[in-house]
């Protein structure tokens, strides 16, 4: 079956956080997905996750990517996800592409919205989705059908 979207997810050494990313996107209500986790040099703690979290799901693919030193035109710290997103989209098998940073998780049914917006507007290209900025003790600080709330520290 071909993938209706390709969910592309960075990470670096996170292994918690990734593993999350993979298990929303696992509890997904579309099956038509490929997830492709590009690990950018991260270390075995964090492939170790991918591969656990990942159960076999063929629609999982791990890119392993090397340590040393950025290619020809790439730049270190944070252009390191660009370039790593842009070695993973040219494995794309999906219509649509979705990128998910190893700290965000998508909503059970994000690409099932996605797809009925595609379907109903066949000349949208662009597909964004609700955003919400949560804490690890689970306080939403801002959603994006909402005005934000103000952080206090």
């Amino acid at each position: 079956m071909t993938p209706r979207f390709s969910v592309v997810c960075t990470s670096y050494n996170r292994p918690r956080m990734v593993s999350n990313a993979i298990e929303s996107t696992l509890r997904q209500t579309l099956e038509a997905w490929e997830l492709l986790v590009a690990a950018a040099a991260s270390n075995d703690e964090t492939l170790a996750a991918i591969e656990k979290t990942s159960r076999g799901d063929e629609r999982i693919i791990l890119i392993r990517q090397a340590a040393g030193r950025p290619s020809m035109g790439e730049r270190v710290g944070t252009t390191r996800y660009c370039a790593t997103i842009n070695r993973a989209r040219k494995q794309v098998c999906g219509e649509f592409i979705v990128y998910l940073c190893d700290d965000d998780a998508l909503y059970p049914k994000s690409l099932e919205v996605r797809a009925k917006a595609f379907d109903e507007n066949p000349d949208v290209h662009v597909v964004y989705g609700r955003l919400r900025s949560v804490t690890r003790d689970q306080t939403v600080h801002w959603d994006s059908s909402s005005p934000p709330k103000p952080i206090t520290t």
